[in-house]
């Protein structure tokens, strides 16, 4: 980048410099105190290519809306403090992992304004928390083993109707009446769900970058963050539902107070429902 088109850094602003870890931060790191010097070194137009607009977004996304993007991060941590201790809930130890392997993305995606992908991560969430949710209603250790094996493919419709049909799934559908969680009907909150995380996920018109940038970008777009906010604490509520489902000795941690206590845009009418369920 030309020195020209850029502006510095306040000197004494955190955000200024860029480091290694430290090798003794790894498990499998490298000993000593310092790495080998670059081996294979990317040329520097590339890594301007790769840079600056993003890092341009990002700077922007914390200077702006710090609030909102140290939001998504509590977020994110707060599912790892709430999921189900290893070996307390089979089906669900390896899931919800990978569910916060999709939110953790999520996060540095929507920072550096690639929002379409942020929110197309929650697509990946949600539909392997439903199979793993869906297979510990059934009790069905033999598909499950198969799935994670990959010689047998389920689907999100599949993993919905076993929860629809289980005990648990019709005790949490009638506590919604007249609305329904896992019901047929295209309203149902995981049909809806799911239909609405695929649009961004396929970049339908209305749900792709070039609808929140009107540009070529990334650039910095505060209302692109406050939508992947609000489709992240939605997504979060009915992530934390399916898991209860799925953990027989459920304990509630951080995350399910956080989002419940947080703002509810489109998704406030499961409210009683998700305090009855994730709070008690």
């Amino acid at each position: 980048m030309k020195e020209e088109d850029g502006v510095d850094l306040d000197p004494g602003d955190f955000r200024i410099r860029r480091r290694y870890l430290h090798p003794s931060l790894f498990v499998l790191g490298p000993e000593g105190d310092t790495y080998p010097p670059p081996s294979d070194l990317i040329a520097e137009d590339e890594w301007d290519g790769m840079m600056i607009l993003p890092t341009d977004v990002l700077l922007k996304s914390t200077s702006y809306e710090g609030a909102l993007v140290g939001g998504l991060q509590t977020l994110q941590s707060n599912w790892i403090f709430s999921w189900p201790e290893p070996d307390s809930a089979p089906y669900m130890n390896e899931v919800t992992g990978l569910a916060g392997e999709e939110f953790d993305a999520l996060v540095f995606n929507a920072a550096h304004g690639w929002y379409r992908q942020a929110i197309g991560c929650l697509r990946n969430a949600l539909e392997i928390l439903i199979i793993g949710a869906g297979l510990a209603v059934t009790g069905n250790q033999s598909l499950f083993d198969q799935w994670r094996n990959l010689a047998h493919e389920i689907g999100f419709g599949q993993a919905r109707a076993w929860l629809r049909d289980s005990n648990l799934g019709q005790q949490v559908d009638a506590d919604a009446a007249p609305g329904s969680v896992f019901g047929d009907d295209p309203t149902s909150w995981t049909k809806a769900r799911y239909k609405t995380l695929c649009a961004y996920a396929h970049s339908q018109s209305g749900y792709n970058n070039s609808d929140f940038w009107e540009s070529n970008g990334p650039v910095f777009r505060p209302r692109a963050l406050q939508v992947v906010d609000e489709e992240f604490r939605q997504t979060l509520a009915l992530s934390y539902l399916l898991v209860r489902l799925a953990w027989p000795s459920y304990t509630p941690g951080p995350g399910q107070v956080h989002v419940l206590d947080g703002p509810q845009a489109g998704w406030s009418h499961y409210d009683a429902l998700l305090r009855n369920w994730l709070l008690i």
